[in-house]
């Protein structure tokens, strides 16, 4: 019986291992992104993630932590009352207008 002729070329070398996925896009300047905020459990002391609303290891319920006031926001000068006062005066100087340039054509 013949035999098959044999290869004379080399095994491929093996295969490199493959990176994990990255889940989130890298940044503009191509630094890996940032590492999303992580808090301890003031129960068990494991580590969590900051919005996480029971710790996975005991049950804690975050809801019971006190809630940071909301940040005061910052009102433009032009707001409210002096917004209204700034409108309702442009619009009697333009009625204002109309009214002079309609008499001044009026008595033509």
């Amino acid at each position: 019986m013949e035999q098959p002729p044999q290869s004379r070329s080399t095994p491929p070398p093996p295969a490199a291992p493959l990176a994990p996925a990255r889940t989130e896009p890298p940044t503009a300047n191509g630094a890996a992104p940032p590492e999303t905020s992580l808090r301890e459990c003031p129960d068990c002391g494991e580590m969590r993630q900051a919005e996480a609303r029971y710790c996975e290891e005991c049950g804690y319920d975050f809801g019971t932590e006190p809630v940071p006031p909301p940040a005061v926001e910052e009102r433009s000068r032009l707001s409210g009352p002096v917004l209204w006062l700034v409108v309702a005066f442009w619009a009697i100087l333009a009625i204002g207008g109309l009214w002079f340039i309609y008499t001044a054509l009026y008595s033509l």
